[in-house]
């Protein structure tokens, strides 16, 4: 296999303090993944190399007084005439509009994303090995069971808290304090309080919804996390469907964590790029409604439903499961983002 040559400054990882502000292709090949070592080879000379790699994230550098270092690596793509590929971390990430970089994140709105954007998911522990869940494909029922469990709230203190966290975020980025995007205020916890509660009103639908009033249950103990994830995965085991909705970036971990369950997910589109689309017919694997025509939900997850009447409803469990493990474990992942970069080369 003919393997993707990098250029990189390995040195530069080392100044990260954590893996977190390291492009995570770059740690991994650093840290020799056998795996994606088949794919994919660091190279020292830039004139052997078929991409150059940011090694940290690119919000990190702005942050941290290295314009220049960025610049400087930018620089030197575009006298080799290769691509940069940028890695920006975190929940909302840094647009950049330059034909030359090709940029990897968790989310962003996709109305909004230059053309070499590729969306990458939150690499997850296997939660069936990890909690030592047993993968169960659920029969076929008439009506269709929601499950959701975490943060979920109403009221003016909620409103009150969202709206200052959101406004600190926004003057750190208006002070040069941090190098992400300038956000529209989203009260994630308000919005799928909101959204729940309508899902309990409708006949055609059964909910198993736990709602928690601060985030990850106000955890203080190792016991306690252990505990409430378990509660959490459990209830993603015990329903086929989940809901999914964005939290402060544009994306959804549960979408993930729902696939790497085999079940499947209800996802509030939000204006949201869902990776290997050209591969993944998302409509098929997932019931995905606008968050503009969310009163059609009810008729669109029973519609969803009766479709997958017989063999197919355990398949899609199946096929969910298998998904995730092909495209979006961080092996699966970078080994299929190869063939992207391929058609680049």
């Amino acid at each position: 296999m003919e393997k993707i040559k990098l250029y990189t400054d390995v040195l530069k990882v080392k100044e990260a303090p954590k893996w977190g502000y390291v492009f995570p292709l770059v740690e991994y090949l650093v840290k020799e993944n056998k795996k994606l070592l088949e794919y994919y080879e660091i190279v020292t000379k830039v004139q052997d190399a078929d991409f150059l790699a940011l090694p940290l994230s690119v919000e990190y550098l702005l942050q941290n007084g290295q314009q220049k270092y960025y610049e400087d690596f930018l620089a030197l793509a575009k006298k080799e005439h290769k691509k940069l590929l940028v890695f920006t971390a975190g929940d909302i990430g840094k647009t950049i509009h330059d034909a030359d970089v090709i940029t990897i994140r968790l989310g962003g709105f996709k109305s909004k994303l230059p053309e070499n954007t590729f969306i990458m998911p939150p690499f997850i522990e296997d939660p069936l090995e990890k909690f030592q869940l047993e993968f169960r494909l659920l029969p076929y029922e008439e009506k269709p069971s929601i499950g959701f469990v975490g943060h979920s709230a109403k009221g003016i203190r909620k409103w009150t808290k969202e709206g200052i966290v959101f406004l600190k975020g926004n003057i750190k980025r208006l002070l040069g304090k941090e190098a992400t995007d300038f956000q529209l205020f989203y009260p994630s916890s308000i919005k799928r309080f909101h959204y729940l509660m309508e899902l309990k009103s409708k006949s055609k639908l059964k909910t198993d919804f736990i709602f928690r009033e601060k985030y990850r249950a106000g955890i203080q103990t190792e016991e306690d996390r252990k505990r409430t994830s378990l509660e959490f995965f459990r209830n993603i085991q015990q329903n086929p469907y989940t809901f999914c909705l964005r939290g402060a970036g544009n994306f959804s971990v549960r979408f993930y964590e729902t696939l790497a369950m085999g079940r499947i997910p209800v996802f509030v589109d939000t204006d949201c790029q869902l990776p290997y689309s050209e591969s993944i017919d998302w409509n098929k694997q997932a019931v995905i409604v606008d968050a503009g025509a969310f009163e059609s939900i009810e008729e669109k997850i029973a519609n969803f439903h009766k479709q997958l009447e017989g063999d197919r409803f355990q398949q899609i469990q199946s096929e969910n499961r298998a998904i995730w493990e092909q495209y979006f474990t961080k092996e699966g992942y970078f080994s299929n983002f190869q063939q992207e970069l391929k058609k680049q080369v």
